[in-house]
Order: C-alpha cells, then sequence, then structure tokens
C-alpha cells in the first residue's frame, strides 16, 4: 500500500505535551505567532521569511528559519488527511491517523501553533523502542516533522491499519441490532476469514492457494475480492467473492496492486516495481478459470480495489 508517514515531536520548546495530544485527541506543532501562514498563497519561502522575523530576528543565517519552515510546511501543507504520524516519546513511540486539516490554535497548553485532529491507533498505546527497533531507528532524526515512509515503516503501519480496520468492522457487527446470533458469527468469522466461511472457500479451491497450488494452511488467506466496506451481508459471506491465496498474493490482492480478469490471467499495477516481480511470483495466473459468479466479483474488485 501507498502510504504517507510522517514522523512528528509534540514538544515545543523542549515541553513534552504528548499526554496532552492523547488527551485532546490532536497532533501538535508550535510556531504559533505567525497564524497567517494557513494562507493557501504562501509559498515556502514565506514561511522562512515569516519565521525570520517572529522567533530569529538576531540570527546571522537564515538557517534555523530555514529549518523551522521545512517542519511547519510539512506539517501545514504536505502531511494529508488520512496520512499516518509516529510521534516519539520517550523510548516509545505512539502512531495517529490524521483527521483534519490543520487550524491555528493559540494556546494548547500554554502554547501556541497548530493542530489536527488525530485518531490514535494502538487505542493510544504506545510500542516501545525493544518492540519495533525497526521503526524506531527512524525516529532519531533530530527534526520536529519530517518524512519517515522507510520500507520497514511502511510494512509495519499497513498492518496496523488493517488490524484498526479489522477491528472497526467488528465493532460495527457487535452494534448492530439487526443481526442474529447465527448470522452475526457467521459475518465475524468471515470478517477474520476464519470459521465456515474459510473452510468451504479453500474446499471450493482444493484446499490450495487459487494461484500457485500451495496447501500449507498456515500460510493460506481467504481474501475478499469486493472489498468488506462496499459488500452487502449475503455478499460477504458469498465463497464466489473470495480467493485463498498466499500470504504475500493476499497482501498485493488487497492493496489493489494485483488483479485478475475474467480469464483468470493475473494483473500486475504498476506501482509494483518489475524488478521485484520474480520475487514476488508475479505475474501468474488463477489455477482455473473463473465462473461466471467468480468473475462477477473479480470485476467489482479490478474496478474499486487494483491501481493499474
Amino acid at each position: 500500500m501507498s502510504r504517507s508517514v510522517y514522523v512528528l515531536r509534540i514538544k515545543p520548546e523542549f515541553t513534552d505535551l504528548v499526554p496532552q495530544a492523547l488527551q485532546d485527541d490532536v497532533l501538535f506543532i508550535g510556531w504559533g505567532e505567525v497564524p497567517q501562514l494557513l494562507t493557501p498563497t504562501n509559498t515556502r519561502e514565506d514561511f522562512r521569511d515569516a519565521l525570520s522575523a517572529q522567533y530569529y530576528p538576531d540570527a546571522k543565517t537564515l538557517n534555523k528559519a530555514g529549518a523551522a519552515a521545512g517542519n511547519l510546511w510539512r506539517f501545514l501543507r504536505e502531511l494529508p488527511v488520512g496520512g499516518v504520524v509516529l510521534v516519539p516519546h520517550r523510548k516509545k513511540f505512539y502512531v495517529a491517523q490524521v483527521a483534519s486539516e490543520p487550524v491555528h490554535r493559540p494556546d494548547f497548553h500554554g502554547f501556541a501553533g497548530f493542530e489536527r485532529a488525530a485518531r490514535w491507533l494502538n487505542d493510544k498505546r504506545p510500542f516501545t523502542q525493544d518492540a519495533r527497533p525497526e521503526v524506531y531507528q527512524v525516529l532519531l532524526e533530530r527534526k520536529t516533522c519530517y518524512f519517515g515512509g522507510q520500507p520497514q515503516v511502511l510494512s509495519f503501519v499497513d498492518s496496523l491499519l488493517i488490524d484498526s480496520s479489522v477491528a472497526d468492522d467488528l465493532q460495527a457487527l457487535a452494534d448492530r441490532k439487526d443481526l442474529n446470533k447465527t448470522t452475526r458469527e457467521a459475518l465475524v468469522e468471515a470478517r477474520v476469514g476464519q470459521g465456515r466461511y474459510r473452510d468451504d472457500l479453500l474446499a471450493a479451491w482444493d484446499n490450495a492457494c487459487a494461484v500457485t497450488g500451495c496447501d500449507e494452511p498456515k500460510v493460506l488467506r481467504a481474501s475478499h475480492a469486493l472489498p468488506w466496506c462496499k459488500a452487502s451481508d449475503r455478499e460477504r459471506l458469498d465463497i464466489n467473492n473470495g480467493l485463498p491465496l498466499l500470504a504475500n498474493i493476499d497482501a498485493l490482492f488487497d492493496a489493489g496492486l494485483i488483479a485478475f480478469e475474467d480469464d483468470g490471467q493475473m494483473l500486475v499495477s504498476n506501482k509494483v516495481n518489475p524488478k521485484h516481480h520474480a520475487l514476488l511470483g508475479v505475474p501468474a495466473r488463477l489455477r482455473r478459470a473463473p465462473t461466471d459468479e467468480q468473475a462477477h466479483f473479480l470485476r467489482k474488485h479490478r474496478a474499486l480495489k487494483f491501481k493499474g
């Protein structure tokens, strides 16, 4: 998946405000004495000049103002709604998803700055340096806001967002009043790729991956073609809307980086680097031609998910 991932230190003037940001469900950055920088017509040079005049009037060079401008520019202009932010805190870090455009905050617990609404992931629990060393090493740059989309970070973020999405869907099923116990349990099992849905889907493909023929159950995933959020309850439980796939192929399929034609031939997105094709085992084709019912869902996957 392609994600915008940034690192943000919520520490204006060396004051730790991470607990307050968690409490208020926001992301915050300082330099709030220049609210005019929210005006869309401002350039990065305008950011630098305004910050130089307000915060660094006696500096002999523009280096400090330029560095501050870069941090603020990334927070206000580059970080999109839906983007992911890693927030270091001591020897841990939190993860949030941006939920709004930026606004000026004249007084955030004693500091002027800019904020963006945030959806904190992992139930606002931090990840430790020891638990995620490959991610933590990316957080060591001494900047306030910077791009953090290295491959190991993107992999971690994608798995976290998928887990969060599944949790949200399961909660939505738990909250529904229109489902009887049997239907609710079947939908829950289908969402997590287990239970009867998985058993029936595997049986339909001879208990093996629909592409490779691998029959090791521990590495097979029950993948939906039509995304869960777009499907009716009936479609969510329909095995024609699924394929048993090896975990790496399932990840590509779910991310829209591969799709299948009506005859079973695999399409590979141009976003997948050709040098990785052999490693990933793509392109390939389904082991047998899809039925009309399966082709119907594969067409929907191509229309809604495939990043050609």
